[in-house]
């Protein structure tokens, strides 16, 4: 639960919240990685899987390092259960929008048989 706090950090949150709440899905996922890495609030994994979440379910709007950063906590199980099924889908999906490192993690999910039926 370590915060690096600056002022700087503070106020790119708040600016990104405000974002946020009209449903901005880049702003959606800067406040993921605030939570995930702890930066200008308390570290919280599962908060940075709800704000991850947001990002990708924005209307219209398809953030692929989002969906990749899903596919990922769903691998090691942080801040949710650990569903390999999941990790697949989140890395098909931020591959297919183009997102370069959930491409090479869906070719290894497929090389090493995780999620894959």
């Amino acid at each position: 639960t370590r915060v690096r706090s600056s002022t700087s950090n503070a106020e790119a949150l708040r600016w990104c919240k405000l974002a946020a709440n009209q449903v901005h899905a880049t702003s959606q996922f800067n406040i993921g990685r605030a939570y995930e890495h702890g930066l200008g609030v308390v570290r919280g994994e599962e908060e940075a899987v709800r704000w991850y979440h947001l990002a990708r379910l924005a209307v219209d709007q398809e953030h692929a390092s989002a969906q990749g950063n899903l596919g990922f906590f769903y691998a090691n199980g942080t801040g949710v259960v650990q569903n390999f099924a999941e990790v697949l889908q989140w890395y098909q999906v931020a591959a297919v929008h183009g997102d370069a490192p959930a491409q090479v993690n869906a070719g290894v999910c497929y090389e090493i048989g995780t999620g894959v039926v």
